[in-house]
């Protein structure tokens, strides 16, 4: 079946939304846990940090850290994914990370504070690719990337929920055992973690020939549109074949660029809505739910389009562009917080709408024999950008103050823009050689 003739099959269609059913509402859910894992240490700060008596370089540097160690871990883990399959490998990693989040709760000293973060993005490392490489294996490319899009709807909700639910933990349960409002935070949060280790269990299935809860007809037509899954060679061919991928390092340097953006937006972001609009946190929770309601909106809608009109790259690089245009200009306007707040969420609904569409461009061109290493290539390398943003924003807020701090955010979208070209070049290259016959 080619995949220009999916959107013809209704059977097909009908389908695929039933598997987006049956397993994106558990993969959304222990995604947003992931991301308020790692950045509810930004609304944990507006306490902590005086707490603790953390300068702005150690607090950086601690929240920075994290991607460190997801780094190192990243790859080995989706090539272990790989092999072992998914339902028991995202089992193991919610169950380890969850445990390691709440314990930051009792952090003391800035020493304490780097190596649970570091652990944490250990523990953490395997999730996002491995739900990437997993929904190669449950839909065609011609339709993957509104179902990631509808995955990564995460990144926007859980900035709706993240706000208003840490108010909420630090009011209700702060001075309860003794325990101030910035612990409860990282224990309420992070345990949740561990009991959808167990649930991923009961739920995920490792590819379609694995869902018992399928007709054989079934299983046959949706691995016949997506392809076979084949066993992954061994591990230094693997990652030979990775590293060789024509093209790889061009969305590996957007990936860097654009998850700079996005963890430094997410951990000096309400830090910075503080100092603009001079609110507590329920007035930030706010706020910040307001401009994740706008990206989840956005992610969906643009979403569906790139799908339909097939124009990947080219989509990727106008929002990146209008993203880092919209913060350059807060960063100028820091004087009228109102338009500097509205400017900082143009910026943000485009940015967080990049990243279906980035990874809609990326997985149809890598060879199945690589996959599972190149998908955790890119996104481990791009997590190198998680450890620099918010590493580099401390320096810059301490020293530079708010609006060079906001521009920051401008220049790591317009560096991903950059990036973007050659993979734009390409597309246009092997669409003319398409046109012409050749190809």
């Amino acid at each position: 079946m080619k995949n220009n003739d999916i959107p013809n099959d209704p059977a097909l269609r009908k389908l695929l939304n039933r598997v987006a059913l049956r397993y994106l509402p558990f993969l959304l859910l222990a995604f947003i846990v992931s991301i308020i894992d790692r950045v509810n240490v930004g609304f944990a700060k507006l306490q902590m940090q005086q707490a603790l008596e953390f300068s702005d370089v150690v607090y950086g540097l601690g929240a920075g850290i994290f991607f460190i160690g997801y780094f190192l871990f990243e790859v080995p883990s989706n090539m272990i994914l790989a092999r072992v399959g998914a339902r028991r490998w995202i089992a193991r990693i919610l169950m380890i990370w969850g445990p390691i989040a709440a314990g930051t709760a009792f952090v003391e000293t800035p020493m304490q504070f780097y190596i649970l973060r570091f652990l944490l993005g250990v523990g953490e490392a395997g999730l996002f690719p491995g739900v990437v490489l997993l929904l190669t294996y449950w839909f065609p490319a011609a339709t993957r990337t509104r179902y990631l899009a509808l995955f990564m709807l995460a990144i926007p909700v859980s900035g709706i929920i993240i706000g208003p639910f840490s108010a909420i933990t630090v009011s209700v349960f702060g001075g309860a055992l003794g325990l101030a409002g910035w612990q409860w935070l990282f224990i309420v949060q992070g345990l949740p973690a561990l009991v959808l280790g167990v649930i991923a269990l009961l739920v995920l299935d490792d590819n379609p020939a694995a869902a018992k809860w399928l007709t054989v007809p079934e299983r046959a037509l949706l691995q016949h549109a997506v392809g076979e899954v084949h066993r992954p060679p061994p591990w230094r061919q693997e990652l030979r074949i990775a590293l060789k991928e024509q093209g790889i390092w061009a969305p590996t340097l957007c990936s860097f660029f654009l998850i700079a953006t996005a963890v430094s937006v997410g951990i000096w972001g309400p830090q910075f809505m503080q100092d603009l609009l001079s609110t507590d946190m329920r007035g930030i929770g706010a706020t910040y739910a307001g401009i994740s309601l706008a990206a989840t909106i956005g992610m969906i809608w643009i979403g569906a389009i790139v799908d339909r009109t097939g124009q990947r790259e080219k989509a990727l690089l106008v929002l990146l562009g209008i993203g880092a245009l919209a913060f350059l200009a807060a960063a100028f306007m820091t004087a009228r917080p109102v338009l500097a707040v509205l400017a900082i969420g143009i910026g943000a609904v485009c940015y967080q709408a990049s990243f279906p569409v980035f990874w809609g461009c990326v997985t149809p061109r890598l060879a199945p024999a690589g996959a599972a290493a190149a998908i955790a290539l890119i996104n481990s390398v791009g997590n190198l950008g998680g450890a620099l943003g918010p590493s580099l924003m401390g320096p810059v807020k301490q020293n530079l103050g708010l609006g060079p701090s906001i521009a920051v955010f401008g220049g790591f979208l317009l560096l991903a823009m950059i990036s973007v070209l050659p993979m734009v070049r390409r597309d246009r290259a092997q669409r003319a050689a398409l046109a012409g016959g050749d190809f």
